[in-house]
């Protein structure tokens, strides 16, 4: 989740604040963030409250019928 990254560096959060704000593992959140593992709709929403943006900010829904 690359976007995850942006949305970090620009608010000069770690990994590990991020994590503990949205209530996630750290480890966890590393795997999202590094594309390892897909987030539940609840850790989507913890973040989309720790940056305080939408859902698809973070999470762009790729549309395949738009391929």
């Amino acid at each position: 989740m690359n976007r995850l990254r942006v949305l970090r560096a620009e608010r000069r959060l770690s990994q590990l604040d991020t994590a503990l704000s949205a209530g996630i593992g750290p480890t966890r959140y590393w795997k999202i963030e590094n594309d390892y593992t897909k987030p539940t709709d609840e850790e989507r929403e913890a973040l989309t409250r720790v940056f305080g943006v939408s859902t698809d900010q973070i999470f762009p829904s790729a549309d395949p019928t738009t391929a």
